[in-house]
């Protein structure tokens, strides 16, 4: 790795390190960096995650799980993690805790993120934060049952990795087991003393079909998410209409998973999503800019600057701050009363599309 002077046209070298050299440990300096900033590791996967404990031992046996957490789709994600060399059993521990979770209820994973607020003193309600995290607020019990035990991720995360590990969680990947290893690297700026990191998941390996844009295999969605409660009928065709009209009328890509009440689309910037959401007990609509970085401040921007946005007339928007939610989330909000409930997705998406385009000059500001 090479720093750039600008003015200077000139580089020069950064040297590759290793915290072992640099006498930095694993669950002291590695495992409190990925807790402060999971999306070290979630940036390799299309959802965040949230970390719910640290050194979970709440087990039949005498073991302890690095980081566990969830993604957004309510997913257990079980986080082992090595300073230096993977060795030859990580993939072992990895699988091991991976079965220990998958017995656990979803009442058991709430318990788990209560004690880990409460150790670590974070200012959140758990309930509602996790809520918040996986797109759920109307009904507890019917939402946080979407927190799946039954098919777990494995981030395996190790500055290099044995063969042995590499061969078998290849193996495993491609045999519909979520396994996944993520190596970083560590470099030292000699002259300013300042450590870099920076991580790319090795396994699985992207393919070239990747790259392919392909026609989705509806029946192997549906069973690969049939473990979980999809919405009603009326409330997905009202998406699929959504998601079909934005698209074709404004090059809008819709994200979402049939058993959520909300679908996604990106709103071009890092940490920030537009969303639309159905509120099935109200009968009321939910737009929202989202931000999962609370440190952008939308909320203290968009006071500032509203004056100057081209807002609708015919929306009352609403601000929630992070303190306010009870999460790191911040939000610019939107809630409609529809003339036509589930039967208006294209007056909706005009509305929808109204919204994102006049937040998208704060969006420009706030990562400015």
């Amino acid at each position: 790795m090479y720093k750039v002077d600008i003015k200077g046209k000139s580089i020069s070298s950064i040297k590759e390190t290793s915290l072992d050299d640099l006498k930095l440990g694993e669950r002291g300096d590695l495992q409190q960096w990925i807790l402060k900033n999971p999306d070290f590791l979630s940036k390799h996967f299309d959802t965040d995650f949230k970390i719910i404990s640290e050194e979970l031992d709440e087990f039949e046996v005498k073991d302890r799980l690095d980081l566990l957490a969830i993604d957004e789709n309510g997913t257990l994600v079980v986080i082992e993690l090595k300073r230096k060399d993977s060795g030859s059993r990580i993939d072992i521990q990895g699988l091991k805790y991976a079965s220990y979770c998958s017995t656990l209820k979803p009442s058991q994973i709430v318990e788990i993120y209560k004690k880990y607020v409460k150790k670590h003193n974070i200012d959140v309600d758990p309930v509602e934060d996790i809520l918040s995290f996986i797109g759920g607020g109307e009904s507890n019990d019917e939402d946080l049952a979407k927190l799946n035990s039954e098919q777990v991720k494995i981030v395996l995360a190790s500055q290099n990795f044995d063969q042995r590990v590499k061969s078998i969680v290849a193996y495993l990947s491609q045999n519909e087991i979520d396994i996944n290893c993520v190596e970083f690297k560590v470099f030292l700026d000699t002259s300013s003393d300042t450590l870099y990191i920076d991580s790319n998941k090795i396994i699985p390996v992207d393919d070239v079909d990747d790259f392919y844009i392909k026609g989705v295999d509806m029946e192997a969605k549906k069973k690969k998410s049939s473990k979980l409660v999809p919405q009603p009928e009326e409330v997905l065709k009202y998406f699929e209409h959504l998601k079909r009209y934005m698209n074709e009328e404004y090059n809008l890509y819709a994200r979402g998973m049939d058993h959520v009440k909300y679908r996604t689309f990106k709103a071009g910037k890092s940490g920030l999503e537009f969303s639309f959401e159905i509120m099935k007990k109200t009968k009321k609509y939910k737009i929202n800019l989202i931000s999962k970085k609370s440190e952008l401040n939308l909320a203290k921007t968009f006071e500032k600057i509203k004056n100057s946005l081209d807002l609708n007339p015919n929306l009352e928007y609403e601000v929630i701050n992070a303190e306010e939610g009870k999460s790191d989330w911040e939000r610019v909000l939107v809630f409609v009363t529809p003339n036509n409930y589930l039967n208006d997705p294209e007056e909706m998406g005009d509305i929808l599309k109204q919204f994102i385009d006049s937040m998208s000059p704060l969006c420009e500001k706030i990562v400015a």
